[in-house]
């Protein structure tokens, strides 16, 4: 009798935070589209910021036994087309921001993202199945970030698929170009806390990226362990 109780109220105060969600997006010109049912420990945070070019849409795409942590903040661009998508059992702590510029966050089956992480894309941002993403790791994604299936990042982990140039003038380095190149991990790829994977890095299956690593741009072999600020493979795991 209890837990129907609680399902019951659970199923009230989603349906009213998704009505108020519509009715607040619909103000500034964008669209709310739902599929599955939300469920969450605490009503996230939404932050909805007039910026992006497109039709104006925000989906969430939620499979059974996925749930949204306690003090989720949801920040989304208004004129972008913004997709979260929550496979089936995954599921975000307490803390997580999540914002989504006109781009997609797709969090593949078991897949959870620990307290305080932050997860940003203007792309294609993909994790795949049981994938750990730890306590205060921020994936940056501007046009594709690729996490294979059970990959795990250690706490503090930076991974992003862009930087802006900077050639030692007075210009401020927000104004200089940006370069973007995709970023994989292939499947099962460990890195390890503290480490950096910056654009254009291509990990293969296997690996095992060290603490504090920096993996730069091009095709890193998989089942390796790399080490290093640049980070370079010294040792061929099992070997």
């Amino acid at each position: 009798m209890i837990s129907a109780v609680n399902g019951f109220r659970d199923r009230i105060r989603s349906a009213l935070w998704v009505a108020l969600l519509r009715a607040r997006l619909r103000r500034r010109g964008t669209r709310l589209v739902v599929e599955g049912s939300v469920r969450f420990d605490g009503p996230p945070r939404v932050r909805v910021l007039d910026r992006g070019e497109g039709p104006g849409r925000t989906t969430l795409r939620l499979a059974r036994g996925s749930s949204l942590g306690r003090d989720l903040e949801l920040v989304l661009w208004s004129g972008g087309d913004n997709v979260l998508e929550l496979r089936e059992g995954a599921y975000l702590q307490r803390g997580v921001r999540i914002e989504l510029r006109g781009g997609t966050v797709s969090l593949g089956p078991h897949a959870h993202v620990r307290d305080s992480a932050v997860l940003k894309s203007q792309g294609e941002l993909t994790v795949g199945r049981e994938v750990t993403i730890s306590f205060g790791d921020v994936i940056a994604c501007t046009e594709r970030v690729e996490i294979g299936d059970l990959c795990g990042l250690g706490e503090r982990v930076t991974v992003t698929d862009s930087d802006h140039t900077h050639d030692g003038s007075d210009d401020h380095y927000l104004v200089q170009p940006l370069r973007i190149t995709p970023v994989r991990l292939g499947r099962n790829v460990l890195v390890s806390a503290n480490a950096v994977v910056l654009r254009g890095a291509d990990v293969g299956d296997n690996a095992v990226i060290g603490a504090g690593a920096v993996v730069g741009a091009g095709r890193h072999d998989g089942g390796q362990l790399y080490l290093g600020a640049p980070a370079k493979p010294v040792r061929r795991l099992g070997a």
